[in-house]
């Protein structure tokens, strides 16, 4: 298993030794200050493929799922924290199925976006489309979507929820 973060103009790679999965608290670490989060809604796969194409995309994967995913702004630790223990928080996972047809992500500061149903599956089917270009993508693997907006900041102590429409997404604990 393997998480894709994708943004408009770059990929990054994280293995499974990297997420945090539930409500399990991220420990904030020694070498950086200024830590913030960014947030994405994902798809999570549900079979083998390889150079998947755009029309058949919608068939690799049937839930989505809130990721956040911390990084300092001054940092001392070598440039690819994408494989620290922790650079993944992932929430749970939502049937594709029950989902409505405008899906509402709020932070529990107070910021909300907005996606219509479609739009999201549009850029998820993108996501799987990137990045079985990149690698063979398998069950499980997380395929990310960085949210629009700026990152939250965190600090130890700092707790906050993301709901997907009423219901809890994500919980993230700092220690």
């Amino acid at each position: 298993m393997k998480v894709v973060w994708l943004t408009p103009e770059r990929m990054d790679l994280a293995p499974d030794s990297a997420v945090i999965w539930r409500s399990n608290p991220w420990f904030v670490p020694d070498d950086g200050k200024d830590w913030r989060v960014s947030l994405a809604v994902g798809c999570v796969v549900s079979r083998l493929g390889k150079h998947i194409a755009p029309k058949f995309a919608r068939r690799y994967y049937d839930g989505i799922v809130v990721c956040a995913h911390p990084w300092a702004a001054l940092s001392s630790a070598p440039s690819n924290d994408w494989w620290r223990d922790g650079a993944i928080v992932a929430g749970r996972t939502f049937e594709c199925a029950g989902l409505p047809d405008e899906v509402v992500v709020t932070v529990s500061d107070g910021s909300q976006v907005f996606f219509n149903l479609d739009h999201l599956y549009e850029q998820l089917d993108l996501a799987v489309v990137r990045a079985s270009r990149l690698a063979t993508i398998k069950t499980g693997d997380i395929l990310a979507v960085q949210l629009p907006g700026d990152p939250i900041p965190v600090t130890e102590g700092t707790d906050f929820t993301v709901h997907v429409d009423t219901e809890r997404a994500l919980l993230f604990k700092t220690r």
